[in-house]
């Protein structure tokens, strides 16, 4: 997030995923994470990040949203001139 008044924001899940898979075949379920590179401006409580994807012998059993727990409003000019040169955080 290059413009929020937070440069990082730990994303959680939108919802609960269950997949039964045996214990012995636990070794195929794989889990892959889809995110912007980057964010620019306000971020709302709730808005969807990314996407986890969830992974069985190489098919796609699930998906589940990545939301930002928190509204993290666009940083003011000031905080962004300072970015810009390398300054602030």
């Amino acid at each position: 997030m290059t413009q929020g008044k937070t440069r990082a924001l730990k994303g959680v899940a939108g919802s609960e995923f269950l997949y039964p898979v045996p214990k012995n075949q636990q070794s195929g379920l794989k889990s892959s994470i889809d995110l912007p590179e980057k964010m620019d401006g306000e971020i709302k409580k709730g808005q969807k990040l990314g996407e986890l994807s969830i992974s069985f012998d190489n098919k796609v059993v699930g998906k589940v949203d990545i939301l930002s727990p928190a509204h993290v409003p666009k940083a003011g000019a000031f905080t962004r001139l300072l970015r810009f040169f390398g300054l602030g955080s």
